[in-house]
């Protein structure tokens, strides 16, 4: 439910405040597209790992698929670090 800043007094002005607080400073759209991307990339990690349980054995199409998707993963990584801590 909303309720307007000027009829929820102190309460609401509180509220605000502590949003800002957790929530920090913006970070920018690339970054949020480089978080998103990097999920993405684990996902399919994820699938790949899901596809070989229990014992995970990675045939050879396998294993080159998942050093590309590791690489990827370094590389959004990297590019995330870059763009969070510049």
């Amino acid at each position: 439910m909303f309720i307007p800043l000027h009829e929820a007094g102190k309460k609401a002005i509180t509220y605000f405040r502590t949003v800002h607080y957790y929530y920090g400073d913006c970070v920018s759209k690339r970054a949020a597209d480089m978080v998103f991307s990097a999920m993405y990339t684990l996902t399919d990690l994820r699938v790949l790992l899901r596809e070989t349980a229990p014992s995970h054995a990675l045939n050879d199409e396998q294993r080159a698929q998942a050093e590309r998707l590791l690489e990827n993963l370094g590389r959004q990584v990297g590019s995330l670090k870059q763009e969070m801590l510049k």
